[in-house]
């Protein structure tokens, strides 16, 4: 469990107070109030805010369901890990019959220790858990999960016998396909290496699954370590060196840009550990290939770079990456949030953000097979702290002007989750489905309601 993101806590932000109002505007505000909320109630839509374009005729079909219980045992231990650790490891996935699920790890005591995986449905609009496997014992926290459409693949290290495991389940007959080692094209296991963490996965649009971690090597320094399969077998590990200052490559979110190229985003670790500091980065690489260099981030943060990498959406017309990332703050309050963009392209260089986001903690991206962008923001800020901004196929450029998106706020599931520390989203780097409607869950508060996770659905009426 690294210790520099599960026991930091953010700060949390309460309300303003508010003046009150003389009783001529109380009575005018409250009415005007009820015939809005008569208004929206029925798709929980609220209008555009202030600054925001105004909203467009399909924007203005967007309906979002009544937020649903997924679950209320999302794994998290006071004091140790946060419910919100790790949104780059799980999501929302849609298979080929058209059913979501989701996975979430299940500890028994430790959460540095992994006992279970626990895979729930939607079934009749509630979520269910439907099955559960065991993990061989040893297994770290924190598995990462992806789809081919039929069956689930999950992905950790297991301490214990220092391999890389893989769990698999057959969603249509659920059949437990069971937990084994990773082996290489000759059939021997996977060379981990020591000190192995920060186990993350995606697959591509035609199935390609791309899994990595970090290690410590026998002189001390860190490598990024990766593995892929095309369908046949596993190719690797590919190594990548990272240098004694600028080490500790994770919390990593990739994209297909196609079946031989990826586009990263995560964080290194930049000077001494503890001593140095977290810092966002962007790169690419192609497939069978280490890292070969990467984009410097600058930001307006008090270090002057952003801390840690948040989602990626590769427009492939153009071959730009567009990228958000999370900023330093002083809790979630004072946090924020920064967008890049980069051309495949260009040379290695230095970036500086294109617009940000204050206030917010998380921000994930996902598009619908009919085109539509999202980008679901999450923090203290606006009016449901939750806010999603959508783009029309045809409105998209490079980079995207956020300024002229639709704002949505759809409504939270109660008083304590106006602060998610989590977003889970169902987008292309986890499945091979095309995604048809806005699906995401959330956590909330910590540490009064990390324990549960919710879920939202947005669909075009």
């Amino acid at each position: 469990m690294p210790t520099t993101e599960t026991k930091r806590q953010q700060q949390v932000c309460k309300s303003k107070s508010c003046k009150p109002l003389r009783r001529p505007e109380a009575l005018n505000s409250h009415l005007l109030a009820t015939v809005l909320l008569v208004l929206i109630y029925g798709g929980q839509r609220l209008p555009a805010q202030e600054g925001q374009a105004p909203r467009n005729t399909r924007s203005a079909q967007l309906r979002f369901a009544k937020p649903v219980l997924l679950s209320d045992q999302n794994r998290k231990q006071d004091g140790v890990a946060f419910g919100g650790w790790g949104p780059h490891l799980r999501s929302v996935l849609r298979m080929n019959d058209d059913s979501l699920w989701y996975v979430m790890d299940h500890s028994k005591g430790d959460v540095k220790n992994n006992d279970q995986l626990y895979y729930l449905q939607q079934q009749d609009g509630l979520w269910r858990r439907v099955v559960e496997q065991d993990l061989i014992p040893g297994a770290n926290q924190g598995y990462a999960h992806v789809t081919n459409g039929k069956e689930i693949f999950s992905y950790g290290v297991n301490f214990r016998l220092e391999e890389l495991h893989e769990c698999k389940l057959h969603t249509e007959s659920l059949v437990r396909l069971g937990c084994t080692v990773v082996r290489n094209n000759i059939g021997d296991p996977i060379a981990l290496g020591g000190g192995a963490n920060y186990v993350g996965a995606a697959i591509s649009p035609q199935g390609t699954r791309l899994v990595w971690w970090v290690v410590v090597t026998p002189a001390g320094t860190q490598q990024w370590r990766y593995v892929y399969n095309r369908g046949d077998r596993w190719q690797g590990p590919i190594c990548t060196n990272l240098s004694e200052t600028r080490g500790g490559l994770s919390y990593i979110y990739v994209r297909f840009v196609n079946e031989n190229r990826v586009a990263l985003s995560g964080q290194l670790w930049v000077g001494a550990f503890p001593d140095g500091s977290a810092q966002a980065t962007l790169t690419h690489f192609r497939l069978g290939d280490p890292i070969q260099g990467y984009h410097t981030l600058k930001s307006p943060d008090e270090k002057g770079f952003p801390k840690s990498g948040s989602d990626l959406w590769v427009n492939q017309e153009s071959a730009t990456v567009h990228a958000v990332v999370e900023g330093f703050g002083n809790g979630l309050c004072d946090n924020k949030v920064h967008y890049y963009t980069f051309n495949l392209r260009e040379p290695w260089r230095e970036l500086t953000p294109l617009q940000s986001f204050q206030g917010y903690f998380r921000a994930r991206f996902t598009q619908l097979e009919k085109g539509d962008l999202f980008l679901v923001l999450g923090g203290a800020t606006g009016s449901s702290k939750i806010d999603v901004l959508h783009m029309t196929k045809n409105r998209i450029t490079d980079p995207v002007n956020w300024k002229l998106a639709n704002k949505l706020a759809p409504a939270m599931p109660g008083k304590t989750h106006y602060a998610p520390t989590a977003i889970w989203i169902e987008n292309r780097a986890y499945q091979t489905t095309a995604v048809k409607d806005l699906s995401f869950a959330i956590t909330g508060e910590y540490p009064q309601k990390d324990h549960e996770i919710w879920f939202y659905s947005g669909y075009f009426r």
